[in-house]
């Protein structure tokens, strides 16, 4: 006969056992949970090229916290959050350098690189916006980091992106015949057709785009620039747009206020200053290797073999600014940081 305990201990004992299954099912509903959303934040990250993993980390953050609501554990995840924020940017940085190629085996670089000179013709032929140059390579850059391209199809992903872009920025558009003429009749309309459905599908739609040139028109207006300081740095930014493998690391704004800091040196003006840190949240520690490697492309801008850029710029609405000759050193941001 088994022994029968008082009621009092019974209940004492009931308690225990009750909250000794509790504990181990709140853990595992919560890891559950966890689990669950971080795979749903990788699926987002990898629909979208990494470019949303902030966003998306934020709403994992905040659905997660829904289910822990003591003070402390928020408190903890708002210091996570700040902690996971710069993790995503270190993390965005280093996967830039090798964005547009990653997935690539039958093109490189190099080949980005003449049809990003070849799409500079091409903005010039149809007097495009600046900006609209800028949101097409972003495209492509995007594209290439999802689908793998043949490169007998690579001018068409490129062509394309432009017709996008156009549609996006510009306010009369040139029709899909015009591209396909400047293709010189290499794709038919419905392929091109067919092709921007495809990139519209692999961008999700998602067609807004934040580049340098953005940026660089805040810049410029901070640095109380004229014309020929704008149109220098539209210079250097465009030398910029056809080096993939060099300038895919830097984020737009390291990009377009490291333009500016060469060209207000080449100019024999103050290459930073107080005004220019405060409107860019840029120290000169941040810009330091960027402006090394847009000083370099300035200097060797003459002897690549892709011309259309500083063809452009030689011209006399553009005062002649790829002629100018670049300084015989870089801009000293050491003591530009310590004036």
């Amino acid at each position: 006969m088994p022994l029968q305990m008082p009621g009092r201990w019974t209940s004492m004992v009931h308690c225990k056992i009750v909250l000794l299954l509790q504990v181990p099912a709140v853990a595992v509903a919560v890891a559950a949970a966890a689990a669950a959303a971080a795979v749903r934040l990788l699926w987002q990250c990898q629909a979208a090229a990494l470019w949303s993993l902030p966003r998306a980390a934020r709403r994992w953050v905040r659905h997660t916290s829904t289910l822990m609501r003591g003070r402390a554990t928020r408190t903890w995840w708002s210091s996570t959050w700040t902690r996971f924020t710069r993790i995503c940017a270190a993390w965005r940085t280093s996967l830039g350098q090798s964005l547009a190629t990653k997935k690539q085996r039958d093109i490189n670089h190099g080949m980005r690189t003449i049809l990003v000179d070849w799409l500079v013709e091409v903005a010039e032929e149809y007097k495009l916006n600046s900006h609209t140059l800028y949101i097409a390579v972003g495209y492509i850059d995007r594209f290439l980091s999802e689908m793998s391209v043949n490169r007998g199809k690579l001018q068409l992903v490129g062509v394309t992106s432009m017709l996008l872009a156009s549609k996006y920025e510009e306010i009369y558009p040139p029709a899909v015949d015009e591209f396909v003429y400047i293709t010189d009749n290499t794709y038919t309309r419905d392929q091109i057709l067919k092709m921007e459905n495809l990139v519209l599908k692999v961008l999700q739609f998602d067609m807004g785009a934040v580049t340098a040139y953005s940026f660089a028109e805040r810049f410029l207006k901070a640095a109380a620039a004229d014309d020929r300081t704008r149109h220098l740095t539209q210079y250097l930014m465009e030398l910029t747009l056809q080096d993939g493998e060099r300038y895919l690391k830097y984020r737009p704004s390291v990009v377009a206020a490291a333009s500016v800091c060469v060209t207000l040196d080449t100019l024999q003006l103050p290459c930073w200053s107080a005004t220019l840190q405060h409107y860019t949240e840029l120290q000169p520690a941040d810009i330091l290797g960027c402006v090394r490697d847009v000083f370099l492309t300035f200097c060797s801008a003459d002897k690549v073999q892709q011309q259309a850029v500083r063809e452009k710029y030689g011209e006399d609405k553009f005062m002649h600014v790829s002629r100018l000759c670049p300084s015989q050193h870089p801009p000293d941001l050491d003591n530009a940081s310590n004036a």
